[in-house]
């Protein structure tokens, strides 16, 4: 008999382990989850801050005479960025 109640006990504390384990790292995957999507939200904003000044700053035509190419190689380099940072956020 005292075999069967420690092998309750053991159960009802494996279950409990197991069920607070759980939850701990749901809310730790939560938590990362809503910090990935933080600064993925920082670095859509500041880019579109940057772009917003750039536009202001000079005038389109003026952009595109002074650099033809300019404006084709800088969407590649942006996309760049958030592809290594959501590559950092996935790990």
């Amino acid at each position: 008999p005292h075999f069967i109640s420690f092998w309750k006990f053991a159960k009802l504390f494996l279950f409990y382990f197991f069920d607070a384990v759980v939850s701990f790292c749901h809310s730790v995957s939560l938590f990362f989850c809503l910090t990935t999507t933080c600064n993925r939200l920082a670095i859509l904003y500041s880019q579109a801050s940057t772009r917003f000044s750039r536009g202001n700053s000079e005038p389109d035509m003026v952009r595109s005479k002074a650099h033809p190419q300019g404006d084709s190689e800088r969407p590649s380099e942006m996309s760049h960025g958030t592809g290594r940072v959501s590559k950092v956020c996935a790990h």
